[in-house]
């Protein structure tokens, strides 16, 4: 009769002894072997992490600064500009040696390579945002139909009467005196 316990696998043992000596944390004299098994599961987790850090972004931001010359030229004049940025804007990062003379100059440039950069991230966050906005006037037009019950009109006054009211009823000066005394 076959159980399936045909063959043992005696790799088993070694996470069994790591879980087991992690409850040796528990017991003062042998807290000691609970190192070894926050170690072994701190370095495996580290290696797997550096791989796919390394491979994911390291190489790949490598890949991306270095010049491809199978490219026309224009892409190549591209790939050019992005290498003088890259190295323009790590030397204006590079605080170990002062900032003048050749050095100063390509921090220079690399301030006005951040510059744009930051530049351009505001300006995209702004459109993003200014896209939505057109979006939910869009969605409030659509809603001002008569076949969805004039719902945008409806709510607009709604909430013009509701501050209004707010307004006409709020007491600033005794809503001060209670917030001192």
């Amino acid at each position: 009769m076959n159980r399936g316990y045909d063959t043992i696998d005696f790799w088993y043992l070694i996470p069994f002894a790591l879980g087991i000596f992690m409850l040796f944390r528990l017991i003062p004299k042998l807290s000691w072997l609970a190192r070894i098994s926050i170690a072994y599961s701190v370095g495996i987790y580290a290696g797997l992490k550096l791989y796919a850090f390394m491979n994911s972004s390291v190489l790949e931001q490598i890949k991306d600064t270095s010049i491809d010359l199978t490219k026309n030229s224009w892409g190549i004049f591209e790939d050019v500009i992005i290498i003088v940025g890259v190295i323009s804007s790590l030397v204006y990062f590079y605080f170990s040696k002062e900032q003048k003379g050749v050095i100063g100059k390509i921090s220079k440039i690399g301030i006005y390579f951040l510059m744009i950069k930051f530049g351009a991230s505001f300006g995209f966050t702004v459109m993003g945002r200014i896209t939505l906005l057109i979006g939910r006037f869009e969605e409030m037009i659509e809603f001002s139909k008569p076949s969805v019950g004039y719902a945008t009109p409806i709510i607009l006054v709604f909430i013009l009467v509701s501050l209004g009211l707010w307004s006409y009823f709020y007491d600033s000066e005794n809503t001060k005196k209670s917030e001192i005394d």
